[in-house]
């Protein structure tokens, strides 16, 4: 039998390169900035800064604001600021904490041979760390001065690393954890850190941009990389407010067809974006596209949304404003959504000038628009979808719709 319980985004908060509230976040869309700037190349081991010594371009990324702390430290204490935007006045009960993200704090030990002997020999994954000194940080939390402790009731946690499709991953998982009645509130956790090995290593995939990141355009080359940290707060029961941020449908599949690409035929993301959409009396309004800007992903994505979508619908992407944030890069789209839905207004995609010939598929005369230039003010919005493709073939899809509360 369906499980039809409803799931709710409760409360949200982020810290990103445009600054540390989700209304930084939004600003910085609506107002078309890019918060790329060249990266700070003096702390780097002598092997990454030997590297790019040889390049003719600096590297660029959407980063933090610089500081001395370690990755584990930065991204704790941004995790903490984020879920202390929820404001969360009253224990959360049999709550479930799931922590998506791609490298977690591998850049505090893959340089140093003897911190990474340790962590091999111990076992330790780059990304629990994070999630046990989260858990230790909120448990030791009082609502005020002399009052009691706070104590939330955490029944189970986990971590998931499925790239960039990791949030969706998080969302898929904590569903099921929901409709199962394992747990009556999840925290969905995001984060990653650009550092000199993430950053090399996509260098070396000349994965990267020499430029702007330009999704869908026809001088597009590639991505550019972007720190964040969020935390989502899912329920079956609605928050207190007139708008409900109701998370109709979410999928995610393995097309299992290479490590660092999709299929040219985007048969993972045309399958999981037809799953979530089937079940719908109404297909979405607007879709946040996982729009990287390389030349692969964009046209697969772009080839998926005109099979599925018509003209009624229109493109977005965020990664242009604040760059590819890996596993953390989905939670970042679903705050967006959630102001796209509560504001009625669409950002566009700011970087981009000039639409690829091929991309907007001339024989698809009633295909979805890519908005560019100008935001959409009033457009009358009940569904956003979120789409995130993932190295190793993950790939996820999530709608998230809107409810007015009377």
């Amino acid at each position: 039998m369906e499980n039809n319980t409803s799931i709710y985004i409760n409360s949200m908060g982020c810290i990103s390169s445009a600054g540390e509230s989700v209304d930084d976040l939004w600003n910085s869309l609506i107002k078309q900035k890019d918060n790329s700037a060249d990266v700070d190349l003096s702390s780097w081991p002598s092997k990454a800064k030997e590297f790019w010594a040889d390049k003719e371009e600096t590297p660029r990324a959407c980063k933090f604001i610089p500081n001395t702390e370690s990755v584990k430290t930065e991204l704790v204490n941004n995790l903490v600021k984020s879920f202390d935007q929820m404001k969360i006045e009253t224990p959360l009960k049999k709550l479930g904490i799931i922590l998506a993200s791609t490298k977690g704090i591998i850049e505090d030990f893959i340089w140093n041979e003897e911190k990474y002997r340790f962590f091999n020999n111990q076992n330790i994954d780059p990304l629990s760390p994070i999630l046990e000194s989260f858990i230790n940080n909120i448990s030791c939390r009082s609502l005020e001065e002399n009052e009691s402790e706070l104590k939330h009731e955490i029944v189970k946690s986990i971590c998931i690393s499925n790239a960039c499709a990791s949030s969706h991953a998080a969302v898929y998982l904590a569903n099921t954890w929901l409709k199962n009645n394992t747990c009556e509130n999840v925290l969905i956790l995001a984060c990653d850190y650009i550092g000199p090995f993430i950053m090399t290593g996509f260098k070396t995939l000349k994965a990267l941009t020499t430029s702007k990141v330009k999704p869908f355009d026809k001088n597009r080359d590639g991505l550019q990389l972007g720190e964040a940290c969020g935390s989502l707060l899912l329920s079956t029961r609605p928050s207190v407010g007139k708008i409900q941020y109701k998370i109709t449908s979410v999928d995610i599949e393995n097309e299992s067809f290479a490590v660092t690409r999709p299929s040219e035929e985007g048969r993972g993301l045309y399958n999981v974006v037809k799953n979530v959409i089937e079940k719908k009396k109404n297909k979405p309004n607007v879709i946040i596209a996982h729009g990287t800007a390389t030349p692969t992903n964009d046209q697969i994505e772009y080839n998926v949304y005109s099979t599925l979508f018509n003209n009624s619908t229109v493109i977005t992407a965020t990664k242009w404003s604040v760059g590819h944030c890996l596993g953390a890069s989905g939670l970042i789209d679903m705050i967006a959504a959630c102001k796209i839905l509560s504001t009625s207004k669409v950002f566009p995609i700011g970087n981009t000038a000039e639409l690829e010939h091929e991309n907007i598929c001339p024989e698809k005369k009633m295909a979805p628009s890519i908005l560019l230039n100008e935001t959409i003010e009033n457009m009358d919005i009940n569904s956003v979808l979120i789409s995130s493709l993932g190295f190793g073939g993950t790939h996820g899809a999530l709608v998230l719709d809107k409810e007015i509360q009377n």
